[in-house]
């Protein structure tokens, strides 16, 4: 059951809450009902990981160094994508931390050269002989993955009453979770199940729900819709 109602401004995608009333009649004998939803669909699967071809660097690990080779030495450090995983590059994150950053004599670091997501080091022996590094380089990645559960189900309990509208108030966000973020391309799918238990707790009905429908359950005794207006 696909309830994209589209791209808000932020970064979750916009859904409808729905609601849905249950008629029992007045003949059968009292019953609960248990709902839940889940959502199935893609999220954005995150990690911190060393920068291919970090070292151990001045008693620190994964890190960079160059001298100044006699003369002047550059290097530039860039995040990449590896193992599926594409480098975090925003407006604010750069794809890259560094945890320590030192060198002798001339020497200096400069952030998004030659461009966003890289560190280019640079050293010279216009003082003596000098050196750069840094250490603790970490790259930000993240890669799409599929998924059967979006975020712990939506679990609703009630008692029925009976001769009257049981109207019950879900929340799909809580559902779909992870997968409402942006970038993904793939629409989230929800799923509404309802069990109906006697007074002892046993399941004596099943069914899943879908929106905009009317369905019935105990044998008739039990008519059930959802929409998806809230």
């Amino acid at each position: 059951m696909k309830l994209l109602r589209g791209y808000s401004f932020g970064v979750f995608r916009s859904y409808t809450e729905e609601s849905f009333p249950l008629h029992v009649c007045t003949s059968v004998k009292p019953y609960s009902v248990e709902v839940k939803q889940t959502a199935s669909g893609q999220y954005w699967d995150r990690r911190t990981v060393p920068v291919p071809g970090a070292v151990f660097t001045r008693g620190l690990p994964d890190g960079f160094y160059i001298d100044d080779n006699g003369g002047n030495n550059h290097r530039d450090v860039c995040a990449l994508d590896f193992d599926g995983y594409l480098s975090i590059l925003t407006r604010l994150l750069s794809g890259l931390t560094v945890g320590a950053e030192g060198g002798d004599h001339y020497h200096n670091v400069t952030w998004a050269i030659p461009h966003p997501g890289c560190i280019h080091l640079y050293c010279d022996n216009r003082d003596g002989g000098s050196n750069e590094w840094i250490a603790k380089v970490y790259e930000r990645q993240k890669r799409v993955l599929p998924t059967d559960q979006c975020a712990e189900p939506v679990l609703v309990k009630r008692d029925l009453k009976y001769s009257t509208s049981n109207q019950i108030q879900l929340d799909p966000q809580k559902a779909i979770g992870r997968c409402g973020e942006a970038g993904l391309s793939a629409s989230t799918n929800l799923t509404t199940h309802l069990d109906i238990k006697d007074s002892q707790g046993n399941i004596v009905d099943s069914l899943t729900v879908n929106s905009n429908s009317s369905q019935h359950a105990l044998n008739g005794a039990a008519s059930i819709s959802m929409d998806s207006t809230g």
